[in-house]
């Protein structure tokens, strides 16, 4: 799991950097979940949006 903190243009980042941590211990992801804590629905400013990133492995 990482958190992502501000807007949605680091998403590409955090995916990437989690992908290379799992792979780094040789599984394979079955499922990934973004869960929106914050976002543009709750809160105007980008900076405080707030996305937890899973990568559920076997």
């Amino acid at each position: 799991m990482t958190v992502l903190n501000g807007s949605y243009d680091g998403m590409m980042q955090a995916h990437g950097a989690m992908g290379k941590h799992i792979a780094t211990k040789n599984v394979q992801p079955k499922l990934v979940i973004e869960e929106y804590i914050t976002g543009p629905g709750d809160e105007k400013d980008p900076s405080k949006w707030v996305t937890n990133i899973y990568y559920l492995i076997d």
